[in-house]
């Protein structure tokens, strides 16, 4: 919608948004006069939350995120608007007024006829003061709670009168809480903040310390489950040792490593004293055999030469690594090297050695091998203890680093337990102490500013900006064709043009068409009629359909209007009332109806209106012959004729059917400048389409009051489809006042 013309209507309707305004300041001007005046008392509450002057538990206390801060303040903040400290002040107060009933900061009003008695004001007394040293509720299902309320309610300190004057926020960017009261009374303002503050304190220091205390009590028992399963496996651990004689795990386990290579080292020696006793026993035995006998020399030499020989071929296949071998070998080849010397130097082969002595070396070689192999048994023995004993060991020792581990763990637990402990007693002794009361409340000295004027001015300016908004929504939702610019955004058809509203009471239109009056809806009535009357004649037609899409819509005042506008330029017009369902035209220009021959319903004699044929103008009955100008009857109003319909519920086809009402029209043509015809509203009735055969165009009106609806829109898409037999629509009831947005 253009909003040039939302304007507009504003405008024109300035005088009912002024008006409305001017109520709603008045009525605020009287409601503020009995507005009585308001004391304002300030205290504020520091939280410590931005500071790190608190006392810290940890190093990691003293500093906060943003994000910290503003939870803590959040949560400060709603304990502080809890319902239990709203109670707790309201049973400071009421005690305050029971207490001092000569000073007291109300008087219950002698409208509400609370008159108690001294035994319940005792009573009443009494349990407010229990109640607010135990900081509790008061609910309904309390003995006496009716009467308790009965007193809060009196004073006007009942829950939601406390929470209406009291206000609570914090200092933008500071680390402070404001509290604030208001009343009629600067006492009770200060005192009823001072309060407050004071009874939050104690009731935030008492949740902070049950919830510590809480904490230390649990943190208590954690320490003696974790000290007692820590004993468990102490005890566990020292039990195991000493039932497997373990002093200390890695020491013994070196010592007995270290004593099985010292038995394996000793084992290779006498191992390598055997082989060569072994070696001496045999030769000794083969020195006694040969004893005596001749050529012994360079045997003894060749029998020393295979035995290295022999004993290389060992050493080598063994891999060069046996030291048992490379001992015997080094002793024969020295034997080899000497045996060779004695017989290059020439000296006697025989053995100066004799039989006797080689038998006693024999018998000592013997003697030493057996205590040599005794020894080895014994070092053998021990070595399988030893090595059985490491074996069950190395179980013993896994047994006991899982014990020294698990023992560990506990110990580990219990002593995170003690820090959690002392961490938690230390949170109880520091509970509480930043949160305190920095600035204590002083009755007000003058009272809040009463904000009259601003009340009176924002009820005005709502008022007005309300009062317009309601103007400019009906006028959007408002879908009526009020003027022809949204005739043209609603309807879409051709417009011949518009009449103004006027009153038709009185009317005379002998004497408004010939003088001119003061009346400027009449002056301008007469304008546009005229400009509708040069639009028909420009169509060059001579039989027009004048119908509506509804009821009401203005086709009969139109019809006459624009029949009289072409009267005035000497047109001869016929008015055919084919309006069957509303005959206004006929009742309202015939003379006498009851005297003039109408168009009626058929009877079952053949009538025809004209016979087309021999005698033009001439109705043809059976039982009588009738002329066709019988039916014109002249009016009052100069060159205006009419033929009438003695009305009826059937239609204009069943009445007309068979009559030769085309030839009528036609031959009326001949007589007549202008054949306006009638019919009625198409929303409700197919009358007017039965007629349109009848016209060159096809005249629609529309009221200016109506809107589009459903069967409006079926109507419209009807008459589009006349396509060039759609002569034009006339708006009709046009506020002159819409013609000027």
């Amino acid at each position: 919608m253009d909003i040039i013309y939302l304007l507009k209507v504003l405008w024109r309707k300035k005088w009912i948004i002024l008006a409305v305004s001017a109520i709603s300041v008045a009525a605020a001007y009287y409601f503020t006069l009995s507005m009585p005046r308001q004391f304002r008392a300030v205290s504020q509450i520091a939280t410590g939350f931005t500071t790190n002057d608190a006392i810290a538990v940890s190093e990691d206390q003293r500093f906060s995120s943003p994000r910290d801060m503003e939870l803590n303040f959040s949560n400060l903040l709603t304990s502080m608007n809890s319902g239990i400290v709203t109670n707790v002040l309201s049973y400071k107060l009421i005690i305050h007024e029971l207490k001092n009933p000569k000073t007291p900061f109300r008087t219950v009003s002698p409208e509400l006829k609370f008159n108690p008695s001294q035994e319940e004001k005792d009573l009443a007394l009494q349990i407010f003061e229990k109640k607010l040293e135990d900081q509790s509720a008061l609910t309904t299902d309390e003995e006496n709670s009716a009467l308790l309320v009965k007193f809060l309610d009196a004073y006007g300190y009942s829950y939601n009168g406390i929470k209406g004057a009291l206000k609570l926020f914090r200092v933008p960017n500071t680390d402070f809480i404001q509290v604030e009261y208001l009343s009629e009374n600067p006492a009770l303002s200060a005192f009823a903040v001072n309060a407050f503050s004071e009874e939050f304190l104690r009731y935030y220091a008492m949740s902070k310390s049950e919830r510590s205390g809480e904490s230390v009590s649990f943190f208590e028992e954690l320490v003696k489950a974790r000290k007692k399963e820590l004993d468990e496996k102490n005890e566990t651990l020292k039990t195991f040792k000493s039932s497997n004689s373990f002093l200390n795990i890695e020491v013994e386990g070196e010592a007995k490593l270290s004593q099985i290579a010292d038995l394996e080292k000793d084992r290779d020696e006498i191992n390598s004293k055997i082989y060569g006793l072994d070696l001496t026993i045999k030769r000794l035995k083969s020195d006694i055999n040969r004893t005596g006998t001749p050529g012994g020399t360079n045997d003894n030499y060749i029998r020393l030469q295979q035995q290295v020989n022999s004993l290389n071929e060992q050493y080598i296949s063994s891999g060069s690594n046996n030291q048992q071998l490379l001992d015997s070998l080094n002793i024969l080849r020295s034997r080899l090297r000497a045996e060779a010397a004695r017989l290059q130097s020439g000296e006697s082969s025989k053995s100066k050695t004799s039989k006797a002595d080689l038998a006693a070396d024999l018998a000592d070689a013997e003697i030493q091998l057996s205590i040599e192999e005794s020894k080895l048994s014994s070092i053998e023995n021990k070595l399988r203890s030893l090595q059985g004993r490491v074996s069950g060991f190395a179980s013993k020792e896994g047994t006991i680093k899982d014990l020294e581990r698990e023992t560990d763990v506990a110990q580990t637990q219990y002593l995170d337990a003690v820090n959690r402990f002392n961490d938690a007693k230390n949170k109880l002794l520091v509970s509480a102490g930043a949160v305190r009361q920095v600035a204590k409340a002083t009755p007000p000295p003058v009272p809040e500013s009463s904000k009259k004027i601003l009340i009176i001015g924002m009820a005005g300016f709502t008022t007005f900006i309300f009062a317009a908004f309601v103007i400019i929504l009906v006028e959007v939702l408002d879908s009526s064709v009020k003027t022809p610019t949204q005739f043209d955004r609603l309807i879409r058809l051709p417009l011949a043009g518009f009449l103004v509203r006027i009153s038709t009471k009185k009317l005379d239109y002998n004497t408004l068409f010939s003088e001119k009056t003061n009346n400027e809806e009449l002056e301008t009535f007469k304008h546009y009629i005229r400009k509708v009357r040069f639009e028909i004649e420009s169509l060059k037609a001579q039989s027009l359909l004048i119908t509506s899409a509804r009821k009401d819509a203005g086709k009969t005042f139109t019809l006459f209007s624009l029949a009289f506008a072409l009267s005035l330029v000497n047109k001869k017009v016929l008015i055919i009332d084919t309006n069957f369902k509303n005959n206004a035209l006929t009742r309202w220009l015939t003379k006498s109806p009851d005297k003039t021959k109408l168009i009626e319903r058929k009877t079952s004699a053949d009538v025809k209106l004209i016979d087309s044929g021999k005698r033009k103008g001439v109705i043809e009955d059976e039982p009588e012959e009738e002329n066709a100008s019988a039916l014109i009857m002249p009016t009052k109003y100069q060159n205006i004729f009419i033929i009438g319909n003695a009305g009826g519920f059937d239609s204009p086809e069943e009445i007309l059917s068979g009559r030769d009402f085309g030839s009528l029209v036609n031959t009326m043509k001949e007589n007549f400048d202008y054949i306006l015809l009638e019919g009625a509203a198409l929303n409700d009735y197919s009358d007017s389409k039965e007629l349109v055969r009848y016209a060159d165009y096809v005249i629609p009106v529309f009221s200016a009051d109506s809107t589009i609806g459903q069967l409006d829109k079926e109507t419209i898409t009807y008459l589009k489809s006349l396509g060039k037999k759609m002569g034009g629509a006339i708006l009709n009831n046009v506020d002159m006042k819409n013609l000027k947005l």
